[in-house]
């Protein structure tokens, strides 16, 4: 939270070359450095939060780092990781930050879904078949269309329907793969949907969640997984 700390960061950067490929990433604005201030209204994949003050820092400090606007900034930055720097015997003096260290993971949303054929024909499978289901949210902070509506959920759909299979550049099949890649490191079993392979796609979430029945299917592998 002090800009004193963000300057000597940037003295550092500059001068300790162990620190040259840091240095590369901020030239090439792969790394962003600055107070709560400098990412109010932006977002980042992985954000570390310094409180910067020690363990003798006084009660003023500790409301400094947080008061509540710039404590909200800082935390809701980060889509997939925020790391906290904290001092150990300072962290015992604190609220929201403590708060904020026992919290697990949370399943974020809502996102807007494109209403298209594939979507609602997931839709009717899933509640023909009893699976309980959360639309268009983030876990992680990875988009997800379809999660399992438990805690922790063990599957994920990521859509891509003929509208946007169409115009699926190199780049945005990388992302998807990116999405699920994430998401299977989570814990989630996710599938990349396309139109086709939609009728076995329930048997595998059953399959998928080992503390639900499989009465209703069986488990056929992984055939349209990708």
């Amino acid at each position: 939270p002090y800009r004193a700390f963000v300057d000597e960061i940037f003295e550092r950067l500059h001068e300790d070359q162990a620190l040259g490929g840091l240095h590369k990433k901020r030239m090439q604005q792969q790394l962003i450095i600055g107070t709560a201030h400098r990412f109010q209204g932006s977002e980042v994949d992985y954000l570390v939060f310094a409180t910067v003050a020690g363990d003798n820092a006084t009660d003023h400090q500790r409301q400094w780092i947080e008061s509540p606007n710039l404590f909200n900034v800082a935390i809701t930055r980060a889509r997939r990781q925020l790391l906290i720097l904290v001092s150990p015997a300072f962290e015992h003096r604190l609220f929201l930050t403590k708060q904020l260290l026992r919290t697990g993971p949370v399943v974020s949303g809502a996102m807007p879904i494109e209403k298209n054929a594939l979507a609602a024909r997931i839709v009717t499978e899933l509640e023909r078949r009893g699976l309980g289901y959360q639309m268009g949210c983030r876990y992680h902070g990875d988009p997800v269309d379809f999660l399992q509506d438990q805690d922790p959920p063990h599957w994920g759909l990521l859509l891509c329907p003929w509208e946007r299979a169409i115009h699926l550049s190199s780049l945005k099949a990388l992302e998807l793969w990116d999405h699920q890649r994430a998401l299977r490191h989570r814990g989630v079993r996710t599938w990349v949907v396309f139109p086709l392979p939609l009728d076995e796609l329930p048997d595998h979430l059953i399959a998928a969640a080992p503390r639900q029945p499989l009465a209703w299917g069986e488990d056929r592998g992984e055939r349209q997984g990708s």
